[in-house]
């Protein structure tokens, strides 16, 4: 019994480190806007070309998106991105989940035996009254933004949380769709 629940602690905490895709290492600052990075392995064992394999996931996951755009660069191995989701925050204080939505650019391309995800120009769109108020990321994400400062910092964690977790989610889609 002992270790079956060692087992499945230890089955937990892999997947919990492999959920966690992306970290604070991965963002950064650059000419004052946040750009999102992750770098991934091409397995070594691939059954057919990266490329061809990323445009297909990228066709799969947005080509049918009413609020999507994506084109493809075969000379350069890229695919670029244009989208616009809906984040459901995590429950606050006051036991509500807002709805907010992000824009963003994605750009995933190949370098050698590596391929990269990069998301930049994250803008949100929240509700203020009757109106939906545009904030770049980095006034919601930088510390000292003047810009989003009548915001809490519960709600500028809870956007930085979702984002986080979608990012994740992207990563991860895109991870397990190249083999």
């Amino acid at each position: 019994m002992r270790r079956l629940i060692c087992l499945m602690l230890m089955c937990s905490l892999v997947l919990i480190s492999k959920a966690q895709i992306i970290d604070t290492d991965d963002v950064a600052v650059v000419d004052g806007k946040i750009i999102f990075t992750k770098e991934m392995k091409l397995p070594e064992t691939l059954s057919q070309p990266a490329y061809p394999q990323i445009k297909e996931w990228g066709r799969k996951r947005y080509g049918t998106d009413f609020h999507s755009t994506i084109k493809f660069d075969q000379n350069n191995d890229e695919v670029r991105i244009h989208s616009r989701i809906e984040l459901l925050l995590p429950e606050n204080q006051a036991k509500k989940r807002e709805k907010i939505q992000m824009k963003y650019k994605a750009n995933i391309f190949i370098v050698q035996d590596k391929y990269v995800l990069e998301v930049t120009e994250i803008v949100y769109f929240v509700n203020e009254g009757r109106k939906l108020k545009r904030y770049k990321a980095e006034d919601l994400f930088l510390e000292g933004s003047v810009v989003g400062g009548h915001f809490s910092a519960e709600f500028k964690n809870n956007i930085r949380k979702s984002t986080t977790y979608f990012l994740n989610e992207l990563c991860q889609s895109l991870t397990e769709y190249i083999k």
